[in-house]
């Protein structure tokens, strides 16, 4: 019997999709003009490699502002503060949460894929301005 593909597609649809959003992002032109509020983004997960590469680059820019970052391994947030400097406020256990209290405007999962689409079922009903 031939199972249904379609979960695994849609779960590597949804990771090329954040995959690319997160480098578009990362690798998007900085806003030129001064009075231009930065992009509020948050980080679902911190479990996958790219989120590294993306703490990198998000250093030197001045669009983008991290308003949050959901992410239960505690010993995985406390490496990731002190390598990037990040302030304790801006850590979250839970998604949902986070999602209610910074009213991001993009957010972007680096969770394990496994979690993808649990990240999108979380954001997708939010109203992004």
């Amino acid at each position: 019997m031939r199972r249904n593909s379609l979960p695994k597609v849609t779960l590597i649809w949804a990771a090329i999709f954040s995959l690319e959003t997160a480098s578009a992002i990362a690798q998007a032109k900085p806003a030129t003009r001064q009075d231009e509020a930065p992009l509020r983004v948050v980080l679902a997960g911190l479990v996958h490699g790219h989120a590294s590469g993306f703490f990198n680059q998000f250093q030197h820019r001045a669009d983008l502002r991290v308003v949050g970052i959901a992410e239960s391994d505690r010993q995985l947030t406390a490496q990731f503060a002190k390598r990037h400097g990040l302030e304790p406020s801006l850590f979250y256990s839970d998604l949902e949460e986070m999602l209610k209290a910074t009213h991001p405007q993009a957010v972007l999962a680096y969770t394990n894929t496994y979690d993808h689409r649990r990240v999108w079922k979380s954001a997708r009903g939010m109203e992004f301005p």
